[in-house]
């Protein structure tokens, strides 16, 4: 029965290959022998891998303190610590095998945590009299680790909340145009009369030696040089409308005068 249990067990493509054997010692001595591998490379392995776990930016405790328990458990089936084989010890060497282990544990459990995170609180631990253990050591990581959390999440919070009350300030509406004509009352207004009135006023009085010769030599072409040219003998006949379109022209340039000083009044 046990035999069939063992073969059972065992992968059908590898059960096919093992002789038959009637008693399960022999069978078992006969798989040990066939498919037994040395510890040797595998120990190796573990220890290297316990020298090298180290907790990075994302792995949490838990997560460090689990994988480098699951080392040292796999460490410890491989190769057991030594106890006391006839009875009789009484010095309890057994016992300091584990406490040493134990405080073998407890340091690389510390060395491989975050520098930038727990340094710190690594330095108290380590500080402390009596020595701390795994269990203090892991419980205050664990603690520091909550803190740092909830610390992380409130600035979070504060951050999500200022930029949704951003989001939800009212925008100011768009002032509409007025349709009210203008009727010298809006302040606004008033500046840009104020404006045309100068821009004209400087314009008279920039020109205004250009106006006037514009006005005498249209009537010097008009009125002297055309009857000339013509030979008529009518110019001294056009004598008194010569006289009365020279009034006229002095009285123009004379009103040009006084608007451009009256404006040039109300404007300042």
């Amino acid at each position: 029965m046990l035999v069939s249990w063992i073969l059972q067990s065992i992968d059908p493509k590898l059960a096919e290959s093992i002789p038959f054997h009637d008693d399960a010692k022999r069978l078992w001595e006969y798989l040990e022998r066939r498919f037994c591998v040395a510890n040797g490379p595998r120990i190796q392995q573990l220890r290297a891998q316990i020298s090298d776990c180290r907790q990075s930016k994302t792995m949490t405790i838990e997560a460090y303190y689990t994988k480098l328990l699951g080392l040292y458990d796999e460490l410890n089936r491989l190769k057991p610590l030594h106890v006391c084989s006839c009875g009789l010890c009484t010095s309890n060497v057994a016992g300091k095998f584990v406490e040493d282990r134990r405080e073998e544990i407890f340091h690389q459990f510390l060395i491989g945590i975050d520098d930038d995170y727990y340094a710190n609180v690594r330095s108290n631990l380590l500080s402390q009299s009596p020595p701390a253990d795994l269990n203090r050591a892991y419980q205050a990581l664990i603690q520091e680790e909550r803190s740092r959390n909830n610390a992380r999440d409130k600035v979070v919070t504060d951050e999500t909340h200022a930029f949704a009350v951003q989001g939800n300030r009212p925008r100011a509406s768009p002032r509409p145009a007025s349709t009210r004509p203008f009727d010298g009352s809006d302040k606004s207004g008033f500046f840009v009369l104020t404006v045309i009135k100068r821009a004209m006023i400087e314009i008279i009085v920039l020109n205004s030696r250009a106006i006037l010769i514009g006005i005498l030599n249209s009537f010097i072409v008009a009125h002297v040089i055309r009857p000339l040219l013509l030979l008529r003998p009518l110019v001294l006949v056009q004598a008194p409308l010569l006289l009365h379109v020279v009034a006229r022209d002095m009285l123009l340039l004379v009103h040009i005068c006084v608007r451009a000083f009256l404006l040039g009044w109300r404007c300042s």
